[in-house]
């Protein structure tokens, strides 16, 4: 019935029963004006409830309407959103479910309206869940969970579900109601931040490997177990890192884990470019191999199927090595495998780069120590480039040092740390450099250290197509220094699959500038070594000579007087010579050691060089032998220069004999004797240009010497002949009296090639005395004089001979004994090395008594320092004859 139909048959009821009670009125014979005031009521009166029930009527409608529509709406909101909603009443059936519900999962309603949840279970573990879920239920309680639910294709949706229950009116459980919500991408997140983690992990564990102290060897093979035991990886329990060799363009194994004998043979040694591993070190890039095949070529008969995952290990653009796993056959690239595989190589290259450079600061460290270890800066040199080519990439080093006369560099060492660099050595054998020429050259000239990308362009010159085919690429330069001078230049080369960066260029230039500053103290020290030990033997020669020149005074004095007495009688006269002959051999002997000792106070006088090396050609002539010739060379009329001949005449002897050594199948000499100036062709002197030398030169055809033996030629006692064939003493002596006429030498000589000694001396400003101008009897005297020597025969020697001469002599035995007598004496004759005091003090005492008194000193050597030796004025060297010491004595008295 309608709400129309309704409405007319209440408005009908309403009708009638106002018409029934107005009949009734009307049979109680009310007045007619009552039934009109009642009528209206009694109409209001029976239409209340029908007006009462329209309204409600119409609210209730009204209200229902709204919440069908709301009911409508969420019914569409729910249906519409992408979780999956299913209700189900309390006997566990679903009684609906939304669009995502049959969308997520593949049903249609129909195949889930009426049934029980439990067809969406994976496996049977899930139905513990499920009875969770109805206890939670009853008691009116809400259950969440992950609970995969099973597609109607049967895989499985990772759904995180959430069940509410559903209440009546009074509260109590009428049903329940689950949302699902897909949480694959979650899992997914939270399996990839996992893995994160653990990637993490095990980098963090492969950095730790770089704090340890083992060899790199050692800390790969840990590297690699870490790797290979990861369960995020799907690799087999084998692998290998292999290392870039020194050799351009080669791998090295150098750890791996379950190979066979086979395998470590044959890849123990990879080129860029073969195999697997050859290819990803060449193309920098990771290479895989689900299986062998064509590629794969390091195998052998019965290799077994299996892939590859081959990481190269970079720096940059620069291979450092190659990480190489072995995979299951088949097995696929995984792009997260071969991103952690890329970390993990990233982690090795900054392990393999530390301990490089770790090894090579220690290297660098212990370079002075190699010049102690080797014993000198020449034989440290191989040393060197050794320790440093070990410790870093240079795969070649070599040594270059200034030739004697500082024009070009020489090839000292050289070090190749790799296979097939033998084209490089050999053309690095024979090269030799000028300034400014080659690598060596430019760094000599630079006096700096310069790194260069590549060397082969136009740095290395002659040698520029070995190292092209050597594959030698980057090249390294770094001088040498001892104080300001360049000791050596030191160049290091490396392949072409490598590129050195600034830092370790700047790291190997201050390690060197350490190694020189220690070439420079060993120097330094040898330098000391040298002076004391020339100074040590000097004094040990000084007073022999010392002694001995007393023998000969006295020898010479006595032979003198016996000459004189004899000069009637023919033979005992002879006799006389021949001993005054070998008493002045004999001083020569001891003017050689006073020479090496430099403590003679030279007599110089103008002399010809040319004049003093023609006199004695004979006597050389005799000391070299038949088998040598002997030439000269003496330009006429060189400057005259200040210098002792008989020094000189020792220095000539000196250098025949060593010449005459160095020509044991005969030979030619050459002495020379020329105007020179620095630079000029023939010129030996290192001065400069502006300043003129007379140069004496001795030249022979002999066996030559090598740079070793030329550094230590004027060594005192050292000496390449045989034992009891020489003294070591010869050119010492030469140096040594050279150096004392303000002279220099320099050497020019190579094995096979002979020596020539360049002797520069300066030119003296006074002219010649003339000749003869002593050779006349010296006169006596009356003068007193006080002889004071502590030797008795010289004393009594001089005495005598003096007195022959009319002077009045008293003599005392030592300055003490000369003090005490005190007397008034016109000239003092003291010998300068005496016990207690010496005659320089004695002399000083004496004048200061006496302010007039005239000194002449006597000596055969004189330990004092060279400015108080100089001040010995006038000086008679022992041994002399009766005649030079008269001579000496009125030249004393007659000075004023």
């Amino acid at each position: 019935m309608t709400n129309r139909q309704i409405l007319l048959r209440m408005l009908l009821i309403v009708a009638a029963a106002e018409t029934a009670v107005m009949l009734l009125l009307r049979g109680l014979n009310l007045p007619e004006r009552i039934d009109i005031l009642l009528d209206a009521p009694l109409l209001a009166l029976l239409c209340a409830p029908l007006i009462y029930w329209f309204v409600v009527r119409a609210v209730a409608a009204r209200i229902q309407g709204e919440a069908e529509t709301e009911i409508a709406r969420l019914a569409q909101a729910v249906d519409s959103t992408p979780e999956c909603v299913g209700i189900c009443d309390l006997e566990g059936k679903f009684v609906y479910v939304n669009a995502g519900f049959l969308s997520a999962l593949g049903y249609r309603r129909e195949d889930v309206l009426g049934r029980s949840p439990r067809f969406l279970f994976v496996d049977e573990r899930d139905s513990a869940s499920y009875e969770a879920i109805f206890a939670a239920v009853r008691r009116g309680e809400a259950w969440s969970g992950r609970l995969p639910q099973r597609r109607k294709d049967g895989s499985a949706a990772a759904h995180h579900l959430t069940v509410s229950p559903v209440l009546d009116s009074s509260g109590r459980p009428v049903g329940f109601v689950g949302v699902a919500r897909d949480v694959a991408g979650d899992i997914a997140r939270e399996r990839e931040l996992d893995q994160a983690r653990d990637f993490g992990l095990i980098l963090n564990r492969l950095l730790s490997l770089s704090l340890s102290a083992e060899p790199l060897d050692a800390i790969l093979s840990k590297a690699l177990d870490e790797i290979l035991s990861t369960p995020l990886l799907s690799v087999e329990s084998k692998g290998a890192v292999f290392l870039t060799g020194k050799a351009p363009g080669t791998l090295l194994m150098r750890a791996q884990r379950g190979l066979g004998e086979p395998v470590r043979t044959m890849c123990s040694r990879l080129p860029f470019g073969r195999c697997h591993c050859g290819r990803a070190a060449a193309e920098r890039r990771l290479v895989y191999s689900g299986r062998l095949c064509d590629g794969h070529e390091n195998r052998y008969d019965g290799s077994a199927e299996h892939g590859h995952y081959c990481v190269p290990i970079l720096s940059g653009r620069d291979v450092l090595g190659v990480i190489c796993l072995y995979l299951k056959p088949g097995h696929p690239e995984d792009e997260k495998e071969t991103r952690f595989l890329g970390s993990v190589a990233d982690v090795l290259a900054g392990i393999i780069l530390h301990r490089r450079t770790q090894n090579l600061l220690y290297a660098l460290q212990a370079l002075p120590q190699a010049i102690v270890e080797s014993g000198s800066f020449e034989d440290a040199l191989p040393v060197v480039l050794e320790r440093v080519c070990a410790s870093s990439d240079w795969a070649f080093g070599d040594a270059w040092v200034p030739s004697s006369d500082g024009k070009r560099l020489l090839n000292a060492a050289r070090f190749a740390h790799a296979e097939g660099l033998e084209a490089f050595e050999e053309a690095t054998r024979g090269a030799s450099f000028l300034a400014g020429e080659g690598l060596p050259g430019l760094i000599w000239k630079n006096r700096n250290y310069a790194l260069f990308p590549d060397m082969t362009e136009d740095l290395v010159l002659s040698r520029a197509s070995a190292a092209e085919a050597c594959r030698l690429r980057a090249g390294l330069g770094v001088p040498v220094f001892s104080g300001t001078d360049i000791a050596a230049v030191l160049c290091f080369y490396m392949g072409a699959d490598r590129r050195p960066t600034e830092d370790d260029a700047l790291m190997i230039f201050i390690a060197v500038g350490q190694l020189g500053e220690a070439v420079h103290r060993q120097r330094l020290t040898e330098q000391l070594r040298h002076s004391q030990k020339m100074d040590a033997v000097g004094r040990l020669a000084g007073g022999i000579a010392h002694d001995f020149n007393n023998l000969l005074t006295v020898i010479l004095g006595f032979g003198g007087f016996l000459r004189r007495h004899l000069r009637d009688s023919p033979e005992p006269l002879s006799d006389a010579e021949e001993i005054l002959r070998a008493a002045e051999s004999a001083s020569g002997l001891t003017r050689q050691l006073l020479a090496f000792s430099r403590r003679q106070k030279l007599v110089l006088k103008p002399l010809r060089l040319d004049e003093l090396a023609g006199r004695m050609a004979k006597m050389l002539r005799r000391i070299l032998g038949e088998h040598i010739e002997l030439r000269l060379d003496l330009q006429p009329g060189p400057p005259l220069i200040e210098a002792d001949a008989g020094q000189l005449e020792q220095v000539l002897v000196n250098l025949a004999v060593n010449a005459r050594d160095a020509m044991p199948q005969g030979g030619v000499l050459t002495l020379s004797v020329r105007t020179v100036r620095p630079g000029d062709a023939h010129c030996g002197c290192p001065e400069p240009a502006d300043k003129v030398f007379v140069q004496l030169g001795a030249a022979d055809t002999g066996t030559g010497m090598s740079e070793e033996v030329r550094a230590r030629l004027f060594e005192p006692f050292f000496t390449t002949k045989e034992p009891g064939r020489g003294t070591g003493l010869g050119l010492s002596v030469v140096y040594g009296i050279v150096s004392q006429h303000g002279g220099r030498i320099r050497v020019e000589s190579a094995p096979g090639k002979g020596a020539a000694f360049h002797l520069c001396f300066p030119p003296s400003a006074r002219p010649a005395e003339p000749e003869g101008a002593a050779a006349a009897e010296p006169p006596g005297g009356s003068e007193s004089l006080l002889v004071v020597d502590d030797d008795a025969s010289v004393r009594s020697l001089v005495v005598r001979a003096l007195s022959s001469r009319g002077y009045q002599v008293a003599a005392a035995s030592s300055p003490a004994e000369a003090l005490a007598l005190d007397l008034p004496v016109d000239l003092l004759v003291t010998d300068v090395v005496m016990p207690g005091m010496n005659g320089a003090r004695l002399a000083r005492e004496l004048k200061a008594r006496r302010p007039g008194l005239r000194i002449l000193y006597i000596s055969g050597y004189a330990d004092l320092p060279d400015e108080e030796l100089q001040s010995l004025t006038p000086l008679l060297h022992k041994p002399f004859g009766p005649e030079d010491l008269a001579r000496a004595v009125r030249s004393a008295l007659d000075a004023g």
